[in-house]
C-alpha cells in the first residue's frame, strides 16, 4: 500500500537517536523513498538533525520546552500557516502538546499522535502527573489518531480517558533482519578496545542515563554478580542527564574500570550486540525498547524488568528473563543464570531472534502507518 499522502510533517520529542527519534527516522526514510515530502520540527539540533537532512528532509528547529511556552506555540502557528504538509505525525507527549494547540489555531490538517511509552503515569511527582493527564485528556479531541507502540500503552491510557479507542492502534516498533556477519570485521577491534578475552562473558546495557531508565539498579546489581564471577565485563552505552550521576555510583561502588565500562553514546551498538552475551535492561518504564529489540534480532537473551510493553517482546523464559524493577538481587539472580548457562543462552537467543523476524519487523510497521496515514486523508477529502 502507498499513502495517497503527499507531504507530511513529522515533529521529534529529542534531537538524538532515541527510541522515538529512530521510529521517527524509519518513518521519514521511508516515506522519502515513496517520493513524498517530508518536513520535520525538531527541539534541537544534533545527529537526528544530519541524519534526516541527508536523507532530503527539510529540518526545521523550534524549542518545545517542558515549561509551556507560548512563543513556541506562535512558531508553530507560523510555520503550520505557510507549510504545504497535508498530515502531522507527533512523536511523544511534548510534541503532541505543542503540536495539537498550534494546529487548532492554524492549518487544522489531520494529526497523528505516536505515544513511545506514556512516562507521564509513571511520574513520582503527584502533581506533575496529574497535570500532564489533565493536559492529555483535553486534547484528546484535538487528535486525529493515536499509535500507540505497545499494548499496555493502549490499555492504561484508554483506562485513563488519555486516547480515544476508536481511533487508536497499536502499531510495534520494527527493526530490520540482516545477516550478522556483516559486523565480522569489526569484532577484533572491539575485543581490544574492551579487553575481551576468550571465555570471559560481556554484559551490554544501551539506553539513554535518565531517571526512566534506572541504571542505578544495575549499576548496584553489578557487585553482586561480580563476587559469584569476577571475569564478567559490564559495557553501559549512552548519555543523558544522569550520566555523571551514575559514574559517580560506579566509583563509589569502588567498581574497577576494567570490568565496568560507562562509553557515552556510540553508534556500533550491533557491533557490540556481537562481542557480548547477553542484554540487560533495567528500566522503571517503557513503551516499547528498540535495544531490546536489536538485542534479540542479533541472536541475544535479554534480561529486563517486568514493565509495560517490554514482556510483549521479551517471553519470559523463552526469549529472556523478566524481573520486577528497581530490584537489584533480582537483576543479579537473573544475569547469573543465564551466565552459568551457555545452552540457555543460545536457546534464548535464537527463540528471541525469531519473534522479531516474525512480529516485530520494519516492513509491518511501515503498512500500518501508511494505512493510517491513507484513512485520514480518505476522511479530510471526504469531509
Amino acid at each position: 500500500m502507498i499513502s495517497s499522502v503527499k507531504s507530511i510533517l513529522l515533529m521529534a520529542a529529542g534531537c538524538g537517536l532515541g527510541g522515538g527519534e529512530k521510529n521517527l527516522f524509519d518513518i521519514a526514510s521511508h516515506f522519502r523513498q515513496k517520493g513524498v515530502d517530508v518536513e520535520v520540527i525538531s527541539p534541537g539540533t544534533g545527529q537526528l538533525v544530519e541524519e534526516l537532512r541527508g536523507i532530503g528532509c527539510k529540518v526545521t528547529v523550534i524549542p518545545l520546552p517542558t515549561k509551556f511556552s507560548v512563543s513556541s506555540i506562535l512558531a508553530l502557528r507560523r510555520y503550520l500557516k505557510e507549510s504545504s504538509a497535508e498530515l502531522i505525525h507527533c512523536h511523544g507527549i511534548l510534541p503532541a502538546l505543542y503540536g495539537r494547540i498550534a494546529n487548532r489555531y492554524a492549518s487544522q490538517i489531520p494529526l497523528v499522535y505516536s505515544i513511545h511509552g506514556a512516562h507521564y503515569l509513571h511520574y513520582p511527582n503527584k502533581i506533575k502527573k496529574a497535570l500532564y493527564t489533565l493536559g492529555e485528556k483535553l486534547l484528546v479531541d484535538w487528535t486525529s489518531f493515536f499509535i500507540c507502540v505497545c499494548q499496555s500503552n493502549f490499555e492504561n491510557c484508554k483506562r485513563l480517558g488519555t486516547i480515544d479507542p476508536a481511533k487508536a492502534a497499536v502499531v510495534y516498533n520494527g527493526v530490520k533482519a540482516f545477516s550478522q556477519s556483516r559486523f565480522e570485521n569489526a569484532l577484533d577491534s572491539l575485543r581490544h578496545e574492551f579487553n575481551i578475552v576468550e571465555g570471559s562473558k560481556t554484559i551490554l546495557h544501551v539506553a539513554r542515563f535518565h531517571y526512566q531508565k534506572g541504571q542505578e539498579f544495575l549499576i548496584k546489581a553489578i557487585p553482586l554478580v561480580l563476587k559469584k564471577d569476577d571475569e564478567v565485563k559490564f559495557i553501559l552505552v549512552g548519555d543523558g542527564p544522569l550520566f555523571n550521576e551514575m559514574k559517580d555510583l560506579v566509583a563509589k561502588l569502588n567498581l574497577s574500570q576494567s570490568r565496568v565500562m560507562l562509553t557515552g553514546s556510540r553508534s556500533d551498538i550491533f557491533e557490540l550486540l556481537s562481542v557480548s552475551d547477553l542484554f540487560v535492561l533495567s528500566s522503571r518504564c517503557e513503551g516499547l525498547p528498540y535495544t531490546v529489540l536489536e538485542a534479540m534480532i542479533m541472536e541475544k537473551p535479554v534480561v529486563a524488568t517486568n514493565v509495560d510493553g517490554v514482556p510483549e517482546v521479551v517471553l519470559d523464559g523463552k526469549t529472556g528473563i523478566l524481573v520486577e524493577p528497581e530490584n537489584p538481587n533480582l537483576l543479579a539472580e537473573a544475569i547469573l543464570s543465564l551466565l552459568r548457562d551457555e545452552t540457555k543462552r543460545d536457546k534464548m537467543g535464537k527463540a528471541g531472534q525469531k519473534v522479531v523476524e516474525e512480529r516485530f519487523h520494519l516492513e509491518q510497521m511501515f503498512e500500518q502507518v501508511e494505512q493510517v496515514y491513507s484513512q485520514l486523508m480518505k476522511e479530510k477529502i471526504s469531509n
